[in-house]
């Protein structure tokens, strides 16, 4: 399932179906059960399939009875323990699955918003790296402040073998996540070798790929790909393979793949393939005639 301008897109292995709907839809969410649901510009709900395998969109929003409240966009959506967050920069509605209760903002408004270890966590513009708490507030992170600063947005938080990591476009930060007492989590500032790549491209989303590497999407460059070090090991971008420079949003899937939402556009990146593809971005012009094994290297004939 893939969120679109117009609608949604399912992709069945073989070929990908659209349904229309009647507001631009930003994000998708999945629950523990399978079930799917998605949200956009001003309209929120669930997606379900009928008996002849069509899919459909099925609105949440006669929940909801404030009409005064402007839900603004929902950016993401988060399923954790039988709730259903929608989340947009002016609300986040809580679902139960039966009703739905809001979580407002202080006045700058929410920004970015993710699932650690089956918490919620997000940053809030001008506080900071909050987590929600029993009460169903949210309550600011020890050394979450430090992203308070709107040129310091958090745009990932991505789990290792040693805990996971805050990414920022200024640099990454180890966090390491209490998850007995979220609010006593602490978070440090660490050298890696990709800070510099984070800032000149803009990072803008990030994912772990697998038990040995870690994704991080940008504005203008591609997609980077690092080991657990953080050390690069590819670049992939509209240089080699990549129709777009704008990496919104990254998922590894069950087969190691790695699927992007670009700002034009889906690609899909056969990382886990045990075949290596050599185009036109390596130096290949035309036609291969012929190919031949010497001294540990291959040898190619192309019609040019």
């Amino acid at each position: 399932f893939v969120a679109n301008n117009d609608g949604f897109l399912v992709n069945n292995g073989a070929e990908w179906d659209k349904y229309n709907l009647p507001f631009l839809c930003l994000t998708l969410g999945k629950d523990d059960n399978e079930n799917i649901f998605i949200a956009g510009d001003g309209d929120f709900g669930k997606i379900t399939q009928n008996a002849n395998g069509a899919f459909k969109f099925e609105s949440l929003k006669h929940l909801f009875k404030d009409t005064t409240l402007n839900l603004g966009r929902f950016w993401s959506i988060i399923t954790l323990k039988g709730h259903v967050y929608f989340c947009s920069n002016q609300v986040i509605l809580d679902y139960d699955y039966t009703s739905i209760k809001t979580i407002l903002p202080g006045e700058e408004g929410f920004h970015t918003f993710f699932e650690v270890d089956n918490k919620f966590i997000l940053r809030e513009k001008g506080k900071g790296l909050k987590v929600l708490s029993a009460n169903n507030e949210f309550t600011l992170l020890k050394g979450g402040e430090l992203f308070a600063d709107n040129n310091n947005p958090v745009r990932g938080i991505i789990k290792g073998k040693e805990g996971y990591f805050i990414v920022t476009p200024q640099s990454l930060f180890k966090f390491n996540f209490n998850k007995v007492l979220p609010e006593l989590s602490t978070i440090e500032k660490i050298n890696a070798p990709i800070n510099s790549w984070l800032s000149e491209k803009t990072v803008y989303c990030a994912e772990s790929i697998g038990e040995n590497h870690y994704a991080f999407g940008s504005v203008n460059g591609g997609l980077l790909i690092t080991d657990k070090k953080f050390n690069p090991v590819n670049n992939i971008s509209t240089g080699n393979i990549l129709q777009d420079d704008g990496v919104n949003y990254i998922y590894n899937d069950n087969q190691g793949h790695i699927w992007l939402a670009l700002a034009k556009g889906i690609s899909l990146i056969e990382f886990n393939s045990p075949i290596t593809r050599f185009t036109k971005s390596e130096g290949i012009i035309g036609t291969i005639e012929s190919c031949e094994f010497f001294n540990g290297g291959a040898f190619l004939a192309t019609d040019k």
